[in-house]
């Protein structure tokens, strides 16, 4: 268990630095629950945030088919895949996913701007971390 002195330490020092990923993983790795905001925390809870097509996070994800579906029910198909590594040395993964059959959608205007089809990039890990911290905060 971390000392609550080497916590605050750490904190101090690191936060602003660290991406909302590495927040939560180091706490995980220190088996620490945590109530900390991610960045958008409050944004989400806005109608508008939540009414919003365009945003990825707004877009439900199939863990068992790796795939997201956008607001018309359309599967988006994993891409690719590539590693981004921050200032800090911390290493993500973000994955690539695209629809199909975007050209004659009626929600292609709110949807995307994009000429082609609809692509999105996605930290899966960050977002499990997001939806696990969301629930905690939301909870009474």
């Amino acid at each position: 268990m971390i000392d609550f002195e080497d916590f605050i330490s750490f904190w101090k020092e690191f936060y602003d630095e660290l991406t909302d990923e590495e927040n939560y993983e180091y706490l995980e790795d220190k088996n620490v629950t945590s109530y900390i905001k991610y960045n958008n925390f409050e944004s989400e809870h806005a109608d508008k945030w939540k009414k919003d097509p365009s945003k990825s996070d707004n877009l439900h994800y199939n863990q068992d088919k790796d795939c997201f579906y956008c607001p018309m029910g359309q599967a988006m198909s994993f891409v690719s895949e590539r590693k981004v590594t921050n200032d800090n040395g911390y290493q993500q993964t973000i994955r690539k996913y695209q629809a199909q059959r975007c050209r004659q959608c009626p929600m292609r205007g709110p949807c995307h701007k994009s000429k082609g089809n609809r692509t999105i990039e996605v930290n899966i890990k960050a977002r499990k971390y997001r939806e696990a911290a969301r629930e905690r905060l939301n909870s009474e």
